[in-house]
């Protein structure tokens, strides 16, 4: 009976181990990614007198003087996958909005999507796009030229509050 309870006892030690190694490589890893990404939305908040009572146990958000929305949520338990976003000033109808997805178990990667609004508001578009704002489906093209300058605008506000490695 006492080597049963001993074995049994072993495996849950390997299996505590295990899934401890596990949950602490991910809190690095995320720690890892999203540190920076925190850092520059904390220091512009700070810089502004921003109200940080907005912040959210997982996630950051930031307006700045042009009414542009910065946010950061970062991923759930063992999850790496989360994003960063840059949304127009919602004072025009609906806002456009830029969304990054921040990914990647040992070498970050990032994928960048729109969302655009007619100016009738009542059609809208979910487009991927890469860092440079060409689009990835060739079918998108014409709408994306259509909202040309507001793609530019959020992928440049985008790269001035955070920075992308290569």
């Amino acid at each position: 009976m006492k080597k049963r309870i001993g074995i049994a006892a072993m495996i849950l030690a390997i299996i505590g181990i295990i899934w401890g190694g596990i949950s602490l490589y991910w809190w690095q890893r995320k720690s890892q990614q999203y540190d920076g990404f925190i850092n520059a939305i904390v220091s512009s908040a700070d810089a502004t007198g921003y109200d940080k009572k907005h912040y959210k146990f997982m996630g950051y958000d930031y307006c700045d003087s042009d009414g542009y929305t910065y946010s950061i949520k970062q991923p759930g338990y063992l999850s790496l996958v989360g994003n960063l976003s840059v949304t127009a000033p919602i004072d025009k109808g609906d806002p456009d909005t830029l969304i990054i997805w921040v990914e990647g178990w040992f070498k970050t990667e990032y994928s960048y999507g729109v969302l655009l609004y007619d100016d009738d508001a009542k059609t809208s578009y979910q487009i991927l796009i890469d860092g440079q704002g060409n689009v990835i489906d060739s079918e998108d093209q014409s709408i994306v030229d259509a909202h040309r300058e507001r793609v530019d605008i959020l992928l440049k506000k985008a790269n001035q509050m955070w920075t992308f490695p290569e």
